[in-house]
């Protein structure tokens, strides 16, 4: 039996791992089949994907389904039903397991669906297929890595994997609907070892809680900060109600850039918290971990959840932008199949979009057209604050303005996305000075922030002064220039005169900035 799996992914730089579990499974299990990975991409052209398809001469093909694949999914597997009408058509992934009697009705293509344990069920569909006995049944999470799947990788995003299932049951979310398994520990150093030297930059954990169980959490940090490369960074999602005082302590002495850890606030309502099944939650040692500044720290929202209307949201966001996170994402609401809020949308008065991502349109707590207004905010707040360009500026606009606000403000400025750097740049300035900022406080930190990123200060900045190059030669006579290597001068003017400077070699591992040098 020839078995094509496809992944059809967001972006090129992120790669496959369901198909390999899939694979191991079957190899766990004794069953014996002739294999094929495909990858691919939303943006390719869709003939040539199937013609990718077509020419492995599958028996049976399997695809994964996500929000962002499942429309182009389904037209290709209608059209390989055209020209191979025996093949054997299986749809696994969240998008089909948690929505698979609408999907087998309204897709004939379609021959089967996975859902609740994959590597169990696919195996089970294969081998009645078959028609074989499973000579192995085992419940813990098989290993997907062999060498076929490092081939595959290059300087992808390598994705990872040491637990399944969640611990919690939040009803905008499917995770806890797995089983919560671990795979062997001493298993799971080896792999994020060997994954740390498959050439790739970042390794990505798919666990939805990596601290699910704080104790092995707590030693994984340990293995990795004594034993990870350099030039490599782990991207985990954890839980800031599991994590203590004695983790946090321990990863103070991780190395610049080994993680980046991912906390999901969504809320700080209370109401908001026990409609979704979430308990409230301090966030003091996640601040504590974005104040160490050895690790890249993202925060998550989300608009539009149940008894959160505009002024409890903005309560939860100015209290998750007091966390001073590198990240604060401003995401909206998905009524995702399987999940509780989408079985309760009726009866909580709830319109969202019946295409996906299956987005909030409108609740009894927020209008359309206050939800637009959040957008608008969240589009502000990428490209002001999430970009990590205006470090210096966002300081002094902290000051001027509560958060939620700043934002609304900005995007009221006309700062959104769709323009280029160099006119937020000249945008914030601009907006600076109109709300009363010092000129000249406005015009240094957006300076400092232009050395520090691109090295490139818009001519609205330039002042011109004859200082300048008297400085430039008393600096150099302590700091004489590196061969090859640029460097760029600027005065700033707040409190005393001053010269700064910045050489483009190496950006710290967790802002992506240039270190900037006081004369």
């Amino acid at each position: 039996m020839r078995i094509t799996l496809m992944t059809i992914h967001a972006k090129y730089c992120h790669s496959a791992l369901a198909p390999w579990l899939l694979f191991a499974a079957l190899k766990e299990r004794g069953i014996q089949t002739e294999n094929t990975v495909l990858e691919g991409t939303i943006h390719e052209n869709e003939t040539a994907l199937l013609d990718r398809i077509t020419a492995t001469k599958p028996d049976v093909l399997g695809f994964s389904c996500y929000i962002w694949n499942i429309e182009i999914v389904l037209r290709l597997a209608a059209a390989v039903k055209t020209y191979c009408p025996d093949v054997i058509i299986i749809c696994g992934g969240p998008e089909a397991a948690y929505n698979s009697e609408t999907l087998l009705a309204r897709n004939p293509a379609v021959d089967y669906v996975v859902s609740e344990i994959p590597e169990e069920n696919f195996s089970k569909i294969i081998s009645d297929l078959l028609r074989i006995d499973i000579q192995k049944i085992s419940t813990s999470p098989v290993s997907p890595y062999n060498d076929d799947y490092f081939k595959t990788l290059g300087r992808r995003i390598i994705y990872a994997q040491t637990s399944t299932g969640c611990p919690f049951n939040c009803s905008f979310c499917v995770s806890s609907r797995e089983a919560l398994r671990f795979y062997d520990l001493e298993t799971s150093k080896k792999t994020l070892l060997r994954l740390a030297n498959a050439n790739s930059a970042v390794i990505k954990l798919v666990d939805r809680t990596f601290n699910a169980n704080p104790e092995r959490a707590y030693e994984l940090f340990a293995f990795l900060i004594d034993n990870a490369p350099e030039n490599v960074c782990y991207h985990m999602e954890l839980s800031a109600m599991l994590l203590n005082l004695k983790t946090v302590e321990m990863l103070k002495t991780a190395r610049d850039g080994l993680f980046q850890f991912e906390f999901g606030i969504q809320s700080t309502n209370p109401l908001t918290l026990q409609a979704i099944y979430r308990k409230q939650e301090s966030y003091d040692l996640v601040q504590a971990l974005a104040s160490m500044g050895n690790i890249h720290i993202h925060v998550d929202l989300i608009a539009g959840l149940p008894y959160e209307g505009l002024a409890e949201f903005t309560q939860s966001f100015n209290t998750a932008y007091g966390i001073k996170a590198h990240d604060l994402q401003l995401g909206f609401l998905k009524f995702l199949h399987g999940t509780d809020i989408r079985k309760s949308a009726e009866s909580l008065g709830y319109e969202y979009n019946q295409t996906p991502p299956y987005e909030i349109l409108s609740s009894k707590w927020l209008s359309s057209a206050e939800l637009d207004y959040l957008r608008k905010i969240a589009s502000a707040l990428e490209r002001v604050h999430n970009s990590g360009y205006f470090t210096h500026t966002v300081a002094l606009l902290d000051a001027m303005f509560s958060p939620l606000d700043l934002y609304a403000r900005l995007a009221d400025f006309g700062i959104t996305h769709g323009i280029s750097l160099t006119s937020v740049t000249e945008k914030l300035y601009i907006f600076m000075l109109h709300f009363g900022a010092d000129r000249l406080a406005a015009r240094d930190v957006l300076v400092l922030d232009c050395l520090e990123t691109t090295g490139f200060v818009p001519k609205c900045l330039a002042i011109y002064d004859r200082n300048l190059k008297f400085e430039i030669i008393k600096f150099e006579k302590v700091s004489p220039p590196i061969t090859g290597v640029r460097r760029k001068y600027a005065l700033v003017y707040t409190g005393e005169m001053r010269l700064v400077a910045v050489e483009y070699t190496k950006k710290h591992p967790v802002t992506g900035r240039f270190e900037l040098m006081n004369g």
